[in-house]
């Protein structure tokens, strides 16, 4: 009989123990979806495909700075570049400007963000709204302006200074014609006594003579050039017989 009642009084026990325990339960799982649902709402994930944490060959390292650039696969953070993947979390929901703190591992010779936090407020600012209000505007009348007659101004003078006066240049020299017959060949008979047919020259004649001038050119003859140079022949004739040779062979070292 006393069994009977310890078994009774145990079941009607167990009856408010179960209720409990199953309001215990219902609370946890209560305050873990919404704990989960808050997760959820203030972390980001990228699900691109392309989990690189299998590959992380260097130790975790962080860095803050500014973000310059977001893209689906890549952020720009204080002039580095990472990649983002469905294992990146990003927090606090940066923006291009925003100060951030990265969390992230090498793969190669690449950079994987693991966390994205936004740290402070963006560096981005815009500038003041000057707001300027209207001002009125007042007609004032103006004066009628003087009337003054101005005499018009003397017609300049201009005074055209005369026409400059060239003068001509003097006219050549006139040279008188000079004769092979009458001039030249006087002059060379004192030079026959060495080239009257020997040492291959000959000044004895007109034939001979020519063959050792350039007509038109006394620069250019040999007769004329070996009676300036100063060697023998020099001592045979005055400078003004010279200058009758040059002057002969100038005009053409006629026969005349």
């Amino acid at each position: 009989m006393r069994g009977h009642r310890f078994l009774k009084f145990l079941f009607k026990l167990a009856i408010p123990l179960t209720a409990v325990v199953l309001l215990a339960g219902t609370a946890v799982a209560s305050d873990g979806g919404r704990s989960s649902r808050e997760d959820t709402s203030s972390s980001q994930r990228y699900d691109d495909g392309d989990d690189d944490r299998d590959g992380d060959d260097g130790s975790e390292q962080e860095l803050t700075g500014i973000v310059s650039s977001i893209s689906t696969t890549q952020w720009v953070i204080g002039g580095q570049t990472f990649q983002v993947n469905s294992g990146t979390e990003i927090e606090g929901r940066p923006s291009v400007g925003s100060r951030v703190k990265v969390e992230y591992y090498t793969s190669g010779n690449r950079a994987v963000a693991r966390e994205i936090e936004r740290k402070g407020k963006s560096t981005t600012t815009r500038p003041p709204v000057t707001t300027t209000p209207p001002v009125p505007t007042t007609t004032i009348p103006l004066p009628p302006p003087p009337t003054t007659t101005i005499p018009p101004p003397p017609p300049p003078t201009t005074t055209i200074p005369p026409p400059p006066t060239t003068t001509p240049p003097p006219p050549p020299p006139t040279v008188a014609p000079v004769s092979y017959t009458a001039t030249i060949q006087p002059i060379l008979n004192s030079c026959t006594g060495c080239h009257g047919g020997t040492a291959g020259v000959t000044l004895s004649s007109y034939s001979g003579t020519r063959a050792t001038v350039t007509a038109g050119n006394a620069a250019a003859s040999r007769l004329y050039n070996a009676l300036i140079s100063g060697g023998t022949m020099q001592g045979y004739t005055s400078s003004a017989n010279v200058q009758l040779i040059a002057d002969w062979i100038d005009q053409g070292a006629l026969n005349n």
